[in-house]
């Protein structure tokens, strides 16, 4: 703003200080006018933006989930848009470390009466063995 045709007028000795004054307190309302108005936006639109940063934030929450392996259907369980960071950052650890616990491997053998809990924390159920013992995996 220095170079501006005002100020060049001011050290050309055509405008005193109350004019530069004036244009610098004109051009501070014009400022206050446009931040007013980035306030009223919410109000004056008959529309709402779709991809508000509400929206972004649960697809990326929707997206981590997945990359966590997370099919649709378990996204679709979990109520992504009011979860907490915390309990987010607990889903995705708690599947992720499922997978870590056994090597990595997706497949365990556990005793039969186990079974109903492994199915109940989302384990799948294989097949039996010899009677006693049952295999289970990870659904993703």
């Amino acid at each position: 703003m220095p170079d501006s045709p005002n100020h060049r007028r001011k050290y050309a000795g055509l405008l005193d200080d109350k004019d530069v004054k004036r244009w610098h307190d004109n051009m501070n309302v014009i400022e206050d006018m446009r931040e007013a108005y980035k306030r009223s936006q919410e109000y004056l639109m008959t529309t709402k933006a779709e991809a508000g940063e509400e929206k972004i934030k649960e697809a990326f929450k929707k997206q981590l989930l997945a990359v966590a392996g997370f099919n649709e259907e378990e996204v679709a369980k979990h109520d992504v848009a009011n979860m907490s960071n915390e309990e987010l950052h607990n889903l995705v650890r708690q599947r992720l470390l499922g997978v870590m616990n056994n090597n990595g491997s997706r497949q365990k053998v556990i005793a039969v009466n186990e079974v109903e809990q492994y199915l109940s924390d989302g384990w799948e159920y294989l097949a039996s063995i010899a009677g006693d013992r049952a295999i289970v995996r990870l659904p993703f």
